[in-house]
């Protein structure tokens, strides 16, 4: 198993195991090569505090039929009980996240989907559980990756994990400067706070997960040492 410092990524060079929330999940090795083409490569890579924030705030609300928006390795989606559709716009990164789910025993389904996009393919109402982990790391995916969870409608619980970044950025006076918060984060939970009834904090590993329900109903804030 690689070691990686919490909320930070791993690539693996050889097939890995990672626990997930109590699930052991097999991670296969990231050639090189595979990234070569892809305009976004986060995929290629495990953001571990973000899918471990995602993991425990999913497995006590758990459906039968998942979606999983920007799944990457597939780490997550390939944790959980339930049948996942694992979606991902990067079809190299896609084609790993299958071999995750079939190295991991998943039951799955994997569909090339881009959530900035726009339109899906699935109607409303069709998924138990929608989720996604460490996706939202620039504020132009706020609101997309917002409608993205509200598209599914009534009855539909959502999950998030998020990795907390602020941007570095020069101060008038020409020194470096640190923005005071996640602005992403920021951004999305200004669409989404009305629909958020669980939000809990990782202090330790800066990390956060979110739980989202359709209509919009009374959230509950834990802060975790």
């Amino acid at each position: 198993m690689n070691a990686a410092l919490p909320g930070s990524a791993a690539s693996p060079d050889d097939d890995a195991t990672v626990d997930v929330a109590g699930v052991v999940v097999k991670l296969p090795n990231v050639p090189e090569e595979a990234r070569l083409g892809c305009e976004d490569v986060t995929g290629f890579q495990l953001w571990h505090a973000a899918t471990r924030a995602a993991a425990q705030e999913l497995r006590p609300r758990e459906g039968r039929l998942l979606l999983e928006l920007g799944c990457g390795l597939g780490a997550l989606g390939s944790s959980c009980r339930g049948f996942v559709v694992l979606t991902d716009k990067e079809l190299p990164v896609l084609r790993l996240a299958q071999r995750t789910g079939h190295a991991s025993g998943a039951r799955f389904d994997a569909v090339a989907f881009d959530f900035t996009r726009g339109r899906q393919p699935w109607r409303s109402g069709c998924f138990d559980t929608v989720m996604a982990a460490d996706v939202l790391f620039m504020d132009r995916l706020a609101e997309p990756l917002f409608n993205a969870f509200a598209h599914h409608g009534l009855g539909t619980v959502g999950v998030l994990g998020h990795q907390r970044r602020r941007a570095v950025f020069r101060g008038p006076d020409g020194q470096p400067c640190l923005e005071p918060e996640d602005s992403a984060l920021q951004k999305f939970l200004e669409r989404a706070a009305s629909h958020v009834v669980q939000m809990t904090e990782h202090e330790d590993e800066e990390s956060v997960g979110l739980v989202m329900e359709w209509p919009a109903r009374a959230a509950k804030r834990t802060r975790l040492e």
